[in-house]
Order: C-alpha cells, then sequence, then structure tokens
C-alpha cells in the first residue's frame, strides 16, 4: 500500500505543483473513510515584532519518528479505526533546505511558503514501545515572507511528496475524546498524523503528533490523545522491519538522508 499511496501524490508533483483537491475517499479493509475538512490549527496572537507585518503565529508542541520502507498496510488498518474523525490528504511539499538547525522552510503543495522555528526542547516523551522523543515547540508562520537567505544558490529544494492520514482529539472538561480541533487557544488539542512519504526513490512513513492550546496541557494532551488512540500496541511500529526509529522534524530528516547518501 506504501508505495500505491504514494504514487498518487507523487503526480501531484510532476503536474507542476497544482494542487490536488483532499482525497474523497480512502479504502481500508473494505471500509469507506469520509474526509473531514473541518481540521484546522489553532491561531495565536502575533509576536510584537511581527505585529508589523500582520503575520498569524501557530504556537504548537510536536514529536515525530520516521520509518523507512512502505507504510505497512496492519499500520493504516490500525490507525484507521479512528473513521469517524479520519482526515486523508495527498500532497507535494518543497523543502528548502540550508542545513540551518531548527528552522523549516517549505511551500506547501509547491504554493502557500510556511517558515518554522524551534522555541525550545522539553524532555523527552514516552509513548511506550519503545516510542520515546523530546517535545520540541515550534512557532510558525503562514503565509510567511522569503527571507533573501533562502533565494542563495546554496539553498537546495526538495520535494517531498506525501499521503497523510490525520485523526485529532480535543480536551474537554479534562477529558480527550475525537474532535475538530477547535482553534481556540485555551483548548488543548492535539492532531495525530501517519503519512506515506517519498523523497526521489526513498520510501518511507512518519509518525507524529502536535499539540495547541496552553504550553502546560500539551504533554498531558500529547498523552492522552495517543492513549486514545493506540489501544492494544500498534503493530509494526516497532517491529524488525519499518521500525520508527529516527526521531526528527522533517527538514532534520532530509537533512539526515543527504548526509547518509553522501556518506554512501
Amino acid at each position: 500500500m506504501g508505495r500505491g499511496i504514494t504514487r498518487r501524490a507523487r503526480s501531484v508533483c510532476d503536474r507542476g505543483g497544482t494542487r490536488s483537491n483532499l482525497v474523497s475517499l480512502w479504502e481500508t479493509r473494505g471500509e469507506t473513510l469520509k474526509i473531514d475538512e473541518r481540521i484546522s490549527e489553532t491561531t495565536l496572537t502575533v509576536p510584537a515584532l511581527l505585529a508589523s507585518q500582520g503575520q498569524p503565529v501557530l504556537d504548537t508542541s510536536e514529536v515525530r519518528w520516521f520509518a523507512t520502507g512502505p507504510l505497512p498496510d496492519d499500520v493504516v488498518a490500525w490507525f484507521a479505526r479512528q473513521k469517524s474523525i479520519a482526515a486523508v490528504e495527498e500532497r507535494c511539499d518543497t523543502y528548502l533546505l540550508r542545513g540551518i538547525e531548527g528552522t523549516g522552510v517549505k511551500y506547501r503543495n509547491q504554493r502557500v511558503l510556511e517558515v518554522k522555528l524551534c522555541h525550545s526542547a522539553d524532555a523527552n516523551l514516552d509513548l511506550g514501545n519503545g516510542l520515546s522523543a523530546p517535545v520540541l515547540r515550534w512557532l510558525k508562520w503562514r503565509p510567511a515572507e522569503l527571507d533573501a537567505t533562502w533565494s542563495a544558490s546554496g539553498t537546495r529544494r526538495v520535494d517531498v511528496h506525501k499521503v497523510v492520514l490525520t485523526s485529532s482529539f480535543a480536551s474537554i472538561d479534562g477529558s480527550v475524546a475525537p474532535h475538530a480541533l477547535p482553534g481556540i487557544a485555551s483548548v488543548p488539542a492535539c492532531k495525530i498524523e501517519l503519512a506515506a512519504v517519498e523523497v526521489g526513490d526513498v520510501v518511507a512513513w512518519t509518525l507524529g503528533l502536535e499539540a495547541s492550546g496552553p504550553v502546560e496541557a500539551r504533554r498531558r494532551v500529547l498523552l492522552d490523545s495517543w492513549r486514545f488512540i493506540a489501544g492494544e500496541r500498534p503493530p509494526s511500529c516497532n517491529g524488525s522491519g519499518g521500525r520508527l526509529d529516527v526521531s526528527a522534524a522533517y527538514p532534520d530528516w532530509l537533512e539526515r538522508l543527504r548526509s547518509n547518501r553522501l556518506a554512501g
């Protein structure tokens, strides 16, 4: 399934960056998962230094892992049982890389410029079954202004083909439940993403959790949302094939791919 679903995302890039519509149906185990287009991210107040530009900033806390190889069918089936709140999107994002740690610059769907900066790194979040990673707090601008640094000749442009399955949760009265992200800064919320990825001839998949809302409540909503969706041990997430053994944000993972190629 991994190569099949990413092949559609690859065609999005090959068409010159034309944004594809959200996939209307996702077939898993004979069940149809309908798209929930209500899912959005929490928009917070713009920092003072950027207020004059009128740019909204997204403030999130995240963990992410990558695994080499196609996205296993049993992992898709495990995740897709949350069909009532599943959203599916296929797209091609173009990342601009300059080897600057803690910085991410990309064109979402090759159209909308996004910039993210790592604000801080918190202690590891342990989800069990070997999934542990530091919680990174990110500030994001969308749309953003492209600084001259990223137009320099040393900038590398990398197309990343993705098919993304997302579930979202919110903490209401102290209890986490499936819910479209509320877009309210005072409400703790979490988005969990499973994606099949292709970069050139590299096939991989990724699992990411992203929390918004009050900073002090984010670790709890990350854990509670994971526990809600995980149930029994997620299949293949820690198996010998396709192990989620790399903890990194997309830009850092892409830099690692390049370093591994050069070393090889």
